[in-house]
């Protein structure tokens, strides 16, 4: 391998138009080009960051099969298996969007064809790379053993995804799916029991769909207690961290676009707090970065598949236990499937 890493983007939405973006801004990366079947989308970010379109995979790879050293996968979540499966192939580093499939069976589908044959793949589990998340990771070891850890992530109302985009328990990999990744990553793995509820409280479509725009999730560990709350249609993005331990407690706020706030007679206006493509802008940048040195210097990716795996597990927990209306553990899993445990 050269100096830089030959990278192709699959996926010009809004997580493809990130990660090429940040591509550009690495000087050991040449973008081959971006694929998008939807010719004015994918040109447009072509021509912004002057690479190559192609409206398909097998397009791309009869041009610039050989070339190919890194994949970018950014296409919706139902198309992950088929994408993955398309170019498996090549043999090169992925780095693919979380979640990695929208159910535990697609999840595990992926992960046993991914590691069949021995593929370097990366999660995008961007808040690990985020500096405040970070922070806490290294603080929690200096506040004792965590007993209780709560986690908050409140989506904006406007951020109702297309109806077809929607199904039962969406929310838990689409949204919840970075909590529960930070209780893994914070408090460990397997949890011994979970409560979840959910419901559709505000948002007609998701109602429609099966889904919801509100869980609440309660986790039971040997010595550890986690409460997560998500919803889907707060006036502002909110999230938040709470972990109380033996010897301190660790609180996080919100982060702002800047640090002024206006108090007049008649009103206060506080700071503003940005949507995640501001409020996570650095890591983003960061994982792909990571995703790249990786392959530029031969180490493991970061989180890759099997600690990916475990937060797909508990929102699976999740879900049976909304649907089932009862405490879920991981044999409820394993009955259901058996070679869960050699995967983890």
């Amino acid at each position: 391998m050269n100096n830089e890493v030959n990278v192709i983007v699959i996926g010009a939405g809004r997580m493809g138009t990130i990660h090429a973006k940040s591509l550009a801004l690495l000087r050991n990366v040449n973008l081959l080009g971006i694929v998008d079947p939807d010719k004015e989308r994918g040109l447009s970010l072509a021509n912004e960051i002057k690479i190559n379109y192609f409206p398909s995979i097998d397009d791309a790879l009869s041009h610039i099969r050989s070339k190919v050293e890194a994949l970018i996968i950014a296409v919706p979540v139902f198309q992950h298996f088929e994408v993955v499966k398309k170019v498996i192939d090549l043999e090169v580093p992925i780095f693919l969007e979380k979640p990695i499939a929208p159910n535990l069976k697609d999840t595990l589908d992926l992960v046993r064809l991914v590691m069949r044959r021995s593929i370097k793949i990366q999660i995008g589990f961007m808040r690990r790379y985020d500096v405040t998340f970070q922070k806490i990771k290294e603080y929690v070891s200096r506040i004792g053993k965590v007993r209780v850890l709560k986690l908050i992530t409140r989506d904006l109302g406007s951020s109702l995804v297309g109806i077809g985009m929607l199904y039962p328990g969406s929310i838990l990999y689409d949204l919840t799916m970075h909590d529960l990744d930070l209780v893994v990553w914070y408090i460990g793995f397997p949890p011994k029991r979970l409560h979840a509820f959910g419901d559709a409280l505000v948002i007609k479509e998701y109602k429609d769909a099966g889904d919801f725009d509100t869980v609440l999730i309660n986790i039971k560990y040997d010595d550890a207690l986690v409460n997560i709350e998500n919803t889907r249609y707060s006036t502002y993005y909110d999230i938040r961290v709470e972990a109380l331990g033996d010897d301190g407690l660790i609180r996080t706020s919100n982060r702002t676009s800047h640090e002024v706030s206006l108090v007049s007679s008649r009103q206060i206006i506080n700071r503003e707090i940005p949507w995640f493509e501001q409020y996570f802008k650095d890591a983003y940048f960061a994982e792909i970065k990571a995703f790249i040195d990786s392959i530029a210097h031969n180490t493991d990716t970061y989180p890759g598949l099997v600690e990916s795996l475990k937060s797909h597990i508990v929102a699976e927990m999740a879900l049976l236990s909304i649907l089932w209306g009862r405490d879920v553990s991981m044999n409820d899993l394993l009955d259901k499937y058996p070679d869960l445990k050699s995967l983890i």
